[in-house]
């Protein structure tokens, strides 16, 4: 929610996508700034976790400890990455 909101301060519109890799991407063409390479990973990664929770019919996906962590983790680094970018929005 943190990403769709400043998308939104940004271009008084509100993103119809659910997709961090494409909000992040979007974001990077506002600032002209290149989201770095770890940032769009974990996107991608937390990404894999949203699909099987909504759409049922993806397939059941297993879940670990260290999934569960990793996707922890990188919802921080991408929650992080935003709030420092926070000064150029």
């Amino acid at each position: 929610m943190l990403l769709k909101g400043v998308l939104v301060k940004r271009t008084e519109a509100r993103p119809y996508t659910h997709s961090i890799s494409e909000m992040l991407n979007t974001l990077s063409l506002i600032l002209q700034k290149e989201v770095p390479q770890d940032i769009l990973i974990c996107a991608s990664k937390l990404e894999r976790h949203y699909a099987a929770a909504r759409y049922p019919d993806t397939g059941v996906v297993d879940y670990g400890k260290w999934d569960a962590e990793e996707a922890l983790e990188c919802m921080r680094r991408i929650i992080r990455y935003v709030d420092e970018l926070g000064e150029h929005i």
